[in-house]
């Protein structure tokens, strides 16, 4: 049988978090820790799946992704975590 449906989504956890949240700041080290919102957000924003990139562009994605992830800017989704079965 087909695997079931993801769970509907709050619309509101595609919106950066407002400004009470308090984001956990990520490093250049954390590069395989985030390997699923990287991905996640990879796909959602430049259309690619990690495992068509190679590693020196991957991990300049990754700084783009680790600026906009401390400043606050990526879906509250992402900063709530995602495992590899959809979203925590």
């Amino acid at each position: 049988p087909p695997p079931p449906p993801p769970p509907p989504t709050d619309p509101a956890d595609e919106m950066p978090p407002g400004p009470d949240y308090e984001v956990e700041r990520i490093g250049s080290d954390d590069y395989y820790l985030k390997n699923h919102e990287f991905s996640t957000w990879l796909k959602g924003t430049h259309g690619k799946h990690f495992t068509e990139l190679m590693a020196e562009d991957a991990r300049m994605l990754f700084e783009e992704f680790k600026e906009q992830w401390n400043a606050g800017k990526l879906p509250l989704k992402l900063y709530k975590g995602i495992t590899v079965h959809g979203l925590r």
